[in-house]
C-alpha cells in the first residue's frame, strides 16, 4: 500500500480550494432568507432528509451489480472477469459493494456528484476504485472539451487527473459537466424546515406555557430584575418543571399570553416541509412514515412508481458511467439486478411464474432460482403447451382434406 500513502498520505490536513474554483461557492456554508445555515450536515439533521437519503442509499446498496457480455443475440453473465468480482463484492480494500454504492448515492443526493479515483495497473487493468470527497474535486473543461479534475488530497497534495483516472457519476446538470447539489438548490425549503424545527423545539423546551408577563407596580433595580428572571426560569422553564405552583412576591403578577395549538405544534408548517422534502428526493411519503393519504390498495402501486421514477434513473446513470469509465469493450456492460426490488407477494409471484413456464418463456429451474430454491433434475427444459404450437405451411386438417379430394 505504499502507493496509497504517497497518493493520499497518512495524516489528514485542512482541505482548501482555489478562490477561482466554481465549487467554492457551492460548498461554502450559505444562509437563506429564513436565517438558517444550510449545508449537507445541517440538512441531514432534518429527520425527513435523513430518512429520504437513508431509504434511497440503502435501496441501491441492496441491488447486486453484475457484468454481462454479449454473445451473439444473447447475453451471459461474465462472472470470470476481474471487474465482475470488483464491482459485485469489493470495489476497494476497505469497502464492500453495498457500502460503496450507498456512499455513491449519498454523494449524489446531497452534493450532486460522486468522484472515485480509478487505480489501474501499468497495463491499464482496474484494480480498485477509491472514493473521493466531492468538495475536494474541482472540474474544468479545456478548449478541446476534455474534462479535467483538480483534486485536493488529504495530505495537502494537489493533482490534475483526466477522465481515465476519475469515475465521475453526476446527477442533474446545467452545463453537462457539474452535477447540481440538491441541498444548495433547495436551501430555502430546507432552511424553512430547519427554522420550524428549531422554533418547535424552543416552544416545547419551555413547556409551551411560561410565555407571559411578570408585572409589578413598583420599580425594580437591575439586581432585583436579574434575580427574579433567573429564579423564574430555574423554577418554571422546561418540561421537567411543568405544572409547578408559582410563588410570587413583591407584588409581582403573572399574565399569560395566549398561544394557539397551531403555534405550539406547528403541525401544518412542518407537514408541508416534509412533503416538500419528499418531493425534492422523489420519495413516496409513506416511506417516511407519512401515511395520511396512503391506503393498502395504493401503497404497492406507489412502490412500483418509486422504482420507475426514482430508483431507475439513478441505476441507469450509474451503469452508463461504469460502462464508459471502466470498460473498453463494447460487448460488455454492467447491469443491476432489480428482481428483488420488484418482488410482489408470494401468491402473485407463483402465479406469474406458472404462466411464464406454461408459455415457454421461463424454465422451471429459472423460476426456482427466483424463489431462492436449488435447481432440480430436468428443470432446465422449456415447456410449451400444444395449443400454442405453430405449424408451417398448411394445417394438418387441411392436408388430410386435400388428400381425400385427390
Amino acid at each position: 500500500m505504499a502507493w496509497y500513502d504517497n497518493l493520499f498520505g497518512t495524516k489528514a490536513a485542512p482541505v482548501s480550494l482555489p478562490l477561482d474554483s466554481p465549487q467554492l461557492a457551492q460548498y461554502l456554508t450559505s444562509q437563506n432568507v429564513a436565517g438558517q445555515v444550510v449545508n449537507k450536515e445541517q440538512a441531514m439533521r432534518l429527520s425527513t432528509v435523513y430518512a429520504c437519503v437513508k431509504i434511497l442509499s440503502e435501496t441501491v446498496s441492496t441491488l447486486p451489480c453484475h457484468l454481462y457480455r454479449q454473445v451473439g443475440d444473447s447475453k451471459e453473465m461474465h462472472s470470470g472477469a476481474p471487474l465482475h468480482d470488483l464491482m459485485l463484492r469489493n470495489p476497494n480494500e476497505f469497502m464492500t459493494a453495498p457500502e460503496f454504492y450507498s456512499y455513491v448515492m449519498t454523494c449524489l443526493l446531497l452534493q450532486g456528484n460522486f468522484f472515485g479515483y480509478i487505480n489501474r495497473t501499468q497495463s491499464g487493468r482496474v484494480v480498485e476504485i477509491l472514493p473521493l470527497q466531492p468538495e475536494n474535486v474541482m472540474i474544468r473543461q479545456d478548449q478541446q472539451f476534455n474534462v479535467i479534475y483538480e483534486v485536493q488530497f488529504d495530505n495537502g497534495k494537489r493533482d490534475v487527473l483526466d477522465q481515465n483516472q476519475i469515475l465521475h457519476i453526476k446527477g442533474m446538470t446545467l452545463d453537462g459537466v457539474n452535477g447540481l447539489s440538491p441541498i444548495r438548490y433547495n436551501s430555502e425549503a430546507l432552511g424553512s424546515a430547519i427554522a420550524a424545527r428549531d422554533y418547535a423545539s424552543n416552544v416545547f423546551g419551555n413547556d409551551a406555557t411560561p410565555r407571559g408577563i411578570l408585572a409589578t407596580d413598583g420599580m425594580l433595580s437591575d439586581e432585583a430584575y436579574q434575580n427574579i428572571r433567573e429564579s423564574w426560569q430555574a423554577s418554571h422553564q422546561g418540561v421537567s418543571n411543568a405544572h409547578r405552583i408559582a410563588i410570587l412576591e413583591q407584588g409581582l403578577k403573572f399574565t399569560p399570553l395566549s398561544m394557539s395549538p397551531a403555534d405550539v405544534q406547528l403541525l401544518d408548517s412542518r407537514k408541508y416541509s416534509r412533503t416538500e422534502i419528499c418531493a425534492m428526493f422523489r420519495v413516496p411519503p409513506h416511506m417516511v412514515a407519512d401515511l395520511d393519504r396512503a391506503t393498502f390498495s395504493n401503497i404497492e402501486h406507489q412502490d412500483l412508481q418509486f422504482y420507475k421514477s426514482t430508483i431507475l434513473p439513478y441505476l441507469t446513470s450509474i451503469e452508463a458511467r461504469l460502462n464508459k469509465s471502466l470498460l473498453g469493450v463494447n460487448t460488455q456492460f454492467f447491469k443491476f439486478e432489480v428482481g428483488g426490488l420488484l418482488r410482489s407477494d408470494l401468491t402473485t409471484r407463483v402465479n406469474s411464474y406458472k404462466e411464464l413456464i406454461a408459455c415457454g418463456v421461463m424454465s422451471p429451474n429459472e423460476a426456482r432460482e427466483r424463489l431462492d430454491m436449488n435447481p432440480r433434475d430436468g428443470g432446465d427444459e422449456f415447456i410449451t403447451q400444444t395449443n400454442n404450437l405453430q405449424f408451417e405451411g398448411n394445417e394438418p386438417e387441411a392436408e388430410e382434406q386435400q388428400q381425400e379430394d385427390e
